[in-house]
């Protein structure tokens, strides 16, 4: 696939992501991101953020040097 043709996926899915499904296929399959799937802890967070959350926040994939980049 060439770099047009990826940036144009990955366009499509943004505009049509609907689904925590599809933003972890986004993230595993078209990225090419590690997987993680794993839930955080709510620890660290100020109240103020971790009241605004709906569900336990979830670290979906990491890449780069040392898995440095997470998302």
């Amino acid at each position: 696939m060439s770099v047009l043709e990826l940036q144009q996926s990955v366009l499509n899915s943004l505009q049509n992501l609907k689904s925590l499904d599809a933003l972890k296929k986004l993230f595993w399959s078209q990225l090419n991101y590690e997987r993680v799937n794993k839930e955080l802890s709510r620890r660290k967070m100020t109240d103020v953020v971790a009241n605004e959350l709906i569900d336990e926040p979830l670290l979906l994939a990491s890449g780069g040097t040392d898995n440095a980049f997470l998302s």
